[in-house]
C-alpha cells in the first residue's frame, strides 16, 4: 500500500502538485544502460553508415544477378546465392554470431542513444514547462483566487517548517572539526560516509606510505562525494598523526590561471608555517621560496589535500613546485589529472546497498516516521532509478519528505529525469522552493570560498525575505520579526540538502549547486541582484569593521576569500563607497599579512573608486597605499610618480601631516635609487614638518634616517651625534 500523504488537500499550482504523467507507468521497467552523450554522434554514424552499406549491398547483388542470368533465371539465382551465403555461416558460426551481435548491438546502443538524448531535451522541455506553468499558476490564484492563495501559502510554509526543522538537527549533528588538521576553508566532514570503507582503508594506506594520490569522478560524475571522501581522509590522517608535519585541507575552488597558483601557493605557505613566503614580491621567488621549503632534507613529511582542481588551474606547474619532496599530495577534481606524479584513484557510484543505506537515513532525518512499511520495499527502486551519487539521492530523499512522496511515485519522476538526473533533481527541488529561498540560494553564489560562515547567509536570507515579501506573486507571507524568518529560510535549504551543514556555524554549496545557483541569479531583476550583493558585502564589511587591529587579523585572514570576495563584487557593481570602506578596514591586515596578489588587484581599484567619488582625501590615501606596494614590489618608477602625486594631493587639502608622510617617502626612495643629495634634502625637510607638527615619532625617524646618511658619507661625528638625539627621543 502507498505511503500516505499528511498535506493538506487542494488544487494546488503546479509547483506544488506531484508530476504524474498521462500514460500509466508499467510496474516492471527493464532498466537499460546509459549511452554517455559523447558516443551519441559516433553511434549514429554508424547507424547511418550501416544502413546505407546494407541498401547498397542487396541493391549491388540483386543488379548483378539480373544483369547475369537475366529474368527468367533471376529467382533461381537468387535461391543459390542466399543458399550459399547460409553455408558459409554455418560454417563459420561462432565468427558469424559474434560479428551479428557485435552489429546488433552498435546498432541497438546508436538507437538507444538517440532515444535518450530525447528523452533528456523532454525532460528539460517539461522542467522549463513545469517552472513556467508554476508562476502563471500561482499568479493565477493570486488574482482570481485569493483565499486559495492563502492555502497555498499556508503549505508551503508548513512544508518549509517541517524541511527547517530537519535542517536545523541536520546542523546541529555536523560532526567536530577535524582535530590535527590545517584547515582556512573549514574541513567538510559529514557525519557517516556511507559504503566506503574499504575504499578509504585503500588510500590511507597508500599515502601514510608517500604515495600521492589524485581522487577523480569515474566519467567525470558530478556528485559522487570526492570532497567528503578527501576530506574524511584528510581527517583520519590528522587525527592519527601519521604525518610529523601535519595535515592541511586547501579548497582550490574558483582558483584558476596565475593568480589562482598564487593563491593556492600562499595558502601552502600559510599551512606548513611559513608565512614569510607570502611577502616576497616576485611569484617566481615566491614559488622557489616554497619548493625549497618542501623539498629541504630535514622538512617532516606533511599532507596537503588540495581540493577540486579547476579544469583552468596548470596542473603541471602546482606540481612543479609541490610534488617531489615532503609533501605527500592528495588531489581531487572533476577531471582526471594524468601526471606520473600523482597516482589515479577513481570514485565510483555507490553499490546498491550503501546507496539504499544513505537513502534511508536521509529520509529518516527529513521524517521521523519515515521510511515506513510502504517505503522498504520500493527503496531499491528509488535507488536504482536514481543511481548511485550521494547528492542525488540526497535531494530524492529530502524531496519525497518533504511532499510526504509515495516512493512509487518518487522512482517514476527519477525515471522521467534520464541521463541529467543530477540536474533534474535540483531542479525538482528548486521548483518546491518558495520566492524567499530561491532567492536566497540563488544568492548564495555570491559568497565565494569552499565555505561560509552561517552570518552571511542570513543576511543574505533577511535580504531575500524583504525581497520576496515587496515583490508578489508567489512572495511567502510577510513576518514581523524578518530575522526570524531568515533563519528558518536558510534552515529549509540545509533541510532540502541544497545547502551543506559543517562545523563551527559553516555552511557550503556544492560546486554543481553553485553552478546552477550562479544561473538562477543571472535571470533575476538586476534591482534583486543589486540588493543580494549589497546584502552580501554588506555583511562581510561589517565583519571586518568588528576585526580591527592586530587581535583581529587571524580572523579576518581566515576569512579572506569571503572578504575579498566582497570587494570584487563592490567594484564589478561599481559601489565605490562600499569598496573604499572594505579597504579601508583590510588596509592593514592584507599589508601586514603578505597578501600582495589581492593587494595589486584591489588598490588600484580604490584608487578608481575614490576618483568616482571625487573624494580627495580618499584619493590621497589609496594612491599613497598604491605607491606603497609599488615600492615594496619593486615598481620604481611607478612609486615615485604615485607618492609625488599624493604629496601634491596632500598639499591641496592643506594636511601638514600627510605632506610630511609624502615628503619622507620620497626621501626613503631617493636613497634607494642612489640620490643621496636629494635624499638629504627630503629628510631635511621631513624633520621640519615633524617638528612642526610636534610629532616625537616623526622627528625620531627623521633624525635617524639623516644620521645614517651621515654615516654612508663619511661623516661619522654627525652620524654619532644624530644617532644618539635619535636614541634620547
Amino acid at each position: 500500500m502507498a505511503a500516505k500523504d499528511d498535506g493538506p488537500r487542494l488544487a494546488a499550482p503546479t509547483a506544488l502538485a506531484s508530476h504524474d504523467p498521462a500514460a500509466p507507468t508499467p510496474a516492471v521497467i527493464l532498466p537499460l544502460p546509459r549511452v554517455h552523450p559523447a558516443l551519441r554522434w559516433p553511434l549514429g554514424a554508424f547507424k547511418g553508415l550501416a544502413l546505407l552499406l546494407a541498401v547498397g549491398l542487396v541493391g549491388n547483388i540483386l543488379q548483378l544477378l539480373f544483369l547475369s542470368v537475366g529474368p527468367a533465371g533471376f529467382l533461381s539465382a537468387a535461391h543459390l546465392q542466399v543458399a550459399y551465403v547460409a553455408s558459409l555461416i554455418t560454417s563459420n558460426l561462432p565468427i558469424a554470431a559474434a560479428v551479428a551481435v557485435v552489429l546488433l548491438l552498435l546498432f541497438g546502443l546508436s538507437v538507444l542513444a538517440e532515444r535518450q538524448f530525447a528523452d533528456e531535451q523532454q525532460r528539460l522541455h517539461d522542467a522549463q514547462a513545469r517552472e513556467l506553468a508554476s508562476g502563471a499558476a500561482r499568479e493565477a490564484y493570486a488574482q482570481d483566487a485569493p483565499a486559495m492563495a492563502a492555502q497555498v501559502a499556508d503549505v508551503i510554509e508548513q512544508r518549509m517548517r517541517a524541511a527547517a526543522a530537519a535542517g536545523a538537527a541536520i546542523i546541529a549533528s555536523a560532526p567536530a572539526l577535524a582535530s590535527g588538521v590545517i584547515s582556512p576553508d573549514k574541513l567538510p566532514r559529514i557525519a557517516h560516509l556511507f559504503g566506503r570503507s574499504y575504499q578509504l582503508d585503500i588510500a590511507l594506506a597508500r599515502l601514510s606510505a608517500g604515495s600521492s594520490l589524485s581522487v577523480s569522478a569515474v566519467e567525470g560524475m558530478p556528485g559522487v562525494g570526492k570532497t567528503v571522501f578527501a576530506a574524511e581522509l584528510v581527517a583520519r590522517a590528522g587525527a592519527r598523526k601519521l604525518f610529523p608535519g601535519g595535515a592541511a585541507w586547501i579548497s582550490c575552488e574558483q582558483k584558476e590561471g596565475a593568480d589562482g597558483l598564487d593563491a593556492i601557493f600562499a595558502d601552502v605557505a600559510t599551512a606548513i608555517g611559513q608565512e614569510s613566503i607570502k611577502e616576497i614580491a616576485d611569484p617566481a621567488r615566491r614559488r622557489a621560496a616554497l619548493y625549497a621549503t618542501l623539498h629541504a632534507p630535514d622538512a617532516p613529511a606533511v599532507l596537503l589535500a588540495l581540493d577540486n582542481i579547476e579544469p583552468g588551474l596548470d596542473d603541471t606547474a602546482l606540481l612543479d613546485t609541490l610534488a617531489g619532496g615532503r609533501a605527500t599530495l592528495l588531489l581531487t577534481a572533476r577531471h582526471t589529472i594524468a601526471d606520473p606524479r600523482v597516482s589515479a584513484f577513481p570514485l565510483e557510484q555507490l553499490a546498491a546497498g550503501p546507496a539504499a543505506d544513505l537513502f534511508r537515513e536521509r529520509l529518516r532525518q527529513q521524517d521521523g516516521a519515515r521510511p515506513n512499511a510502504a517505503d522498504e520495499p520500493l527503496i531499491a527502486v528509488v535507488v536504482a532509478a536514481v543511481g548511485g551519487l550521494p547528492l542525488a539521492l540526497d535531494l530524492t530523499a529530502a524531496r519525497a519528505a518533504l511532499r510526504h512522496q509515495p516512493l512509487d511515485q518518487t522512482a517514476r519522476e527519477a525515471r522521467e529525469d534520464g541521463l541529467v538526473g543530477l540536474t533534474a533533481r535540483i531542479d525538482r527541488s528548486w521548483v518546491a522552493l518558495s520566492a524567499a529561498q530561491r532567492l536566497l540560494l540563488a544568492g548564495l553564489s555570491l559568497v565565494e570560498g569552499a565555505s561560509f560562515p552561517r552570518g552571511v547567509a542570513l543576511a543574505l536570507a533577511s535580504a531575500a525575505e524583504t525581497r520576496a515579501a515587496a515583490d508578489p506573486p508567489g512572495a511567502t507571507a510577510s513576518q514581523s520579526d524578518v530575522a526570524a524568518q531568515a533563519a528558518i529560510t536558510l534552515d529549509a535549504l540545509v533541510g532540502l540538502r541544497l545547502v551543506e551543514a559543517l562545523a563551527d556555524e559553516r555552511l557550503r554549496l556544492h560546486p554543481t549547486i553553485r553552478q546552477y545557483a550562479t544561473a538562477k541569479l543571472a535571470q533575476q531583476p538586476v534591482a534583486t541582484q543589486e540588493a543580494l550583493g549589497e546584502a552580501a558585502a554588506g555583511w562581510w564589511l561589517t565583519f571586518a569593521e568588528s576585526h580591527p587591529g592586530y587581535a583581529g587579523m587571524d580572523a579576518l585572514e581566515a576569512e579572506a576569500t569571503g572578504l575579498m570576495g566582497a570587494v570584487t563584487w563592490a567594484n564589478e557593481h561599481d559601489h565605490p563607497r562600499l569598496l573604499l570602506d572594505l579597504v579601508y578596514a583590510l588596509n592593514r591586515a592584507w599589508f601586514v599579512r603578505g597578501r600582495r596578489a589581492e593587494e595589486r588587484r584591489f588598490r588600484p581599484w580604490a584608487v578608481a573608486a575614490a576618483q568616482a567619488l571625487a573624494s580627495t582625501r580618499d584619493l590621497r590615501f589609496m594612491t599613497h597605499e598604491l605607491a606603497v606596494l609599488d615600492a615594496q614590489t619593486g615598481r620604481l618608477a611607478e612609486a615615485r610618480a604615485g607618492y609625488e602625486e599624493a604629496l601634491r594631493l596632500a598639499r591641496e587639502l592643506g594636511n601638514q601631516s600627510a605632506i610630511q608622510s609624502e615628503t619622507h617617502a620620497l626621501a626613503v626612495l631617493d636613497g634607494r635609487t642612489g640620490r643621496l643629495a636629494e635624499a638629504r634634502a627630503g629628510y631635511e625637510e621631513a624633520l621640519r614638518l615633524a617638528r612642526a607638527l610636534g610629532d616625537p615619532a616623526a622627528i625620531r625617524s627623521e633624525t635617524h634616517e639623516l644620521a645614517l646618511l651621515d654615516a654612508q658619507a663619511g661623516r661619522r661625528a654627525e652620524a654619532r651625534t644624530g644617532s644618539a638625539e635619535a636614541l634620547r627621543l
